[in-house]
């Protein structure tokens, strides 16, 4: 089953993309760009490890809960997470 190195995650922000909509930080980022905005989620040691099956529930309860209209992915780096 596949597996997201989870940072964070909020279900409802509105800074993060238009509408409101729910947030997945990951965890780990081989670029280290000067200057980065979230420098602790550069290693990309396993700290909170979660399902994609688990990701989807909280989104799901996102929606139900705050109407979420859409999802942002950040990191981290979130295609280092693609397997």
């Amino acid at each position: 089953m596949s597996k997201i190195n989870l940072g964070d995650f909020a279900p409802a922000v509105e800074t993060m993309g238009p509408d409101l909509r729910a947030c997945i930080w990951v965890k780990g980022c081989p670029m280290k760009c000067k200057g980065c905005i979230t420098p602790e989620l550069i290693p990309d040691t396993v700290v909170n490890e979660m399902t994609v099956v688990d990701i989807c529930n909280r989104i799901k309860k996102a929606k139900d809960e705050y109407g979420i209209t859409g999802v942002s992915f950040s990191g981290g780096e979130p295609f280092m997470q693609a397997h």
